[in-house]
This record gives structure tokens, sequence and C-alpha cells, in this order.
């Protein structure tokens, strides 16, 4: 009888052990089977920042996820209807900026509109900006009264046009003299960030109405603080790529020239 209990002791622990063996891998092998859970397709927090005047630029951006190519409209919020395609199918990078050349096109798109930014795919994933006005970025003599003013600054050359960081770089044009002749020039790069690239005046810094000469550095002030007298906390980096400089008066905006730094 005892060997009998010694024989069967063996078998009860085998049993055991398969029966663990066997539940672990179903366990398993019904987790592997799931089928993998698909990230829903979704586009929001559409930004817009509106540079207006005067052959301007509209840089976009916005959120989204498990959307590969977009479409980007405006929407004219008065009539609640699409307005001029500004990108179609174009890859989802998240930002796009868009330059306004045809400035006779756009004479009468001052808006309010709102872009639109939603899935090449489908078309009901999308998400929309706040209402802005997109100004009518013409000269006097292609839109009239309704062009910018006789006043306005504008640039005629930069030199050079690629510069490395160190080099100084010489802005001619007119009008440049703003706010008590101060003068303000600007440097964006291609997610429409932007920073001080020169402040001063015939007294300091070498500034003219005509001519401006000033250095491409490293980093820059994100905000003007000559009237303020703030020290600045927040910095634009200027690193290797295309940038737009432009300068901005009680008169208006200038147009946008090109720039790239390089090594």
């Amino acid at each position: 009888m005892k060997n009998n209990k010694k024989g069967f002791a063996p078998i009860i622990l085998i049993l055991i052990a398969m029966i663990v063996l066997g539940g672990g891998y179903y366990l398993y092998s019904q987790k592997t089977n799931q089928p993998a859970v698909q990230t829903q397709a979704s586009i929001s927090d559409v930004i817009v920042e509106d540079e207006g005047l005067f052959f301007g630029n509209l840089s976009i951006s916005w959120k989204s996820s498990n959307v590969e190519k977009v479409d980007i409209y405006l929407y004219n919020v008065g009539t609640n209807e699409l307005g001029r395609a500004i990108a179609t199918s174009t890859d989802n990078k998240g930002t796009y900026y868009y330059e306004i050349e045809d400035a006779a096109a756009w004479r009468d798109y001052d808006g309010p509109y709102k872009v639109i930014v939603s899935s090449s795919m489908d078309s009901s994933i999308k998400a929309e900006s706040k209402s802005l006005k997109i100004g009518r970025p013409c000269s006097p003599d292609v839109c009239g009264d309704a062009g910018s003013s006789s006043e306005s600054p504008v640039i005629n050359s930069i030199s050079p046009t690629k510069a490395k960081i160190g080099t100084k770089i010489e802005i001619k044009g007119n009008n440049f003299s703003g706010f008590e002749n101060d003068i303000i020039f600007w440097i964006k790069n291609i997610k429409g960030e932007k920073g001080v690239l020169f402040t001063g005046n015939d007294a300091v810094g070498g500034g003219t109405d005509t001519l401006v000469q000033t250095t491409i550095t490293d980093k820059i002030c994100t905000k003007v603080t000559i009237y303020s007298g703030e020290t600045c906390t927040t910095w634009l980096s200027l690193i290797l790529g295309e940038y737009k400089i432009y300068t901005e008066t009680p008169e208006g905006k200038s147009n946008e020239v090109a720039i790239t730094i390089t090594k």
C-alpha cells in the first residue's frame, strides 16, 4: 500500500505541472493573438501666425496623430465656404510655411478667415484655426489705395545673402526709421519663429533711414526691449538654414528678403 502511494505522488505532480504549463501557454497565446490597437487619426490645435501686409506670409502649425498627408485651406467665416487651397496632399510635418507671392490675386483676401487642416484621406478628420485677417499683401501700384502706404519701409538688398554666424551684413532700402526714429529689424525662421536682429538709430547702433549694418549672432531676443528696459528672458537660436529678414514701422511692414545661415 505504501509503495502504491509513493508511485502515485509523482503522477500527481506531473499532472499539476502540465495543467500550469498548459494554462500559461493558453494565456500567452490569447494575448499574442489579440489584434493591435489602432491609434485613432486626429488633428488639433491649428495655430496661424499671420504676417499680414505687403507680400506677407502664413506660418501654420498643428498637432496630429496617425495622419500621413494633409490638405490646408482658407475658410471664409462670412460666407461659410472654403476659399483658396494653400496646400493639398502635402506631407504631414505639423508645420507649413506659405509665402504669398501673387499680390494681385490676394487683394480681396482680407478676411475674416480661418485656416483648416484636414486629412487628405478623410476630410472629416480636421481642425481649424482662430479667425484671422490676412490683410492686403500688395504695394500701391498693384492695389491702389488698398495697398501699403508710400512711406512704408522697403528693403532693396541684403549683402551677403549667405552668411555665417559672426558675419556682418548690410541692409539697404528706404523708410527704415520708425517711432522716435528707431529702427527695428526682425529675422524669422521657416517655422515662423522670430527674433530681433537689430535695434538702433542714427545715434545708436549706426542705423539710418536707408542703411543698416549688423552682425549675425548665434542667438537673439524674441522681443523688443529698448522701450521697456527689460532684460531679455526668451531667445531664438540661429542655426543653419533659411531665414527671412524684414522691418516694421508705424507706416507698415516691409517686404521680406531671404538670407541663408551657413557653416
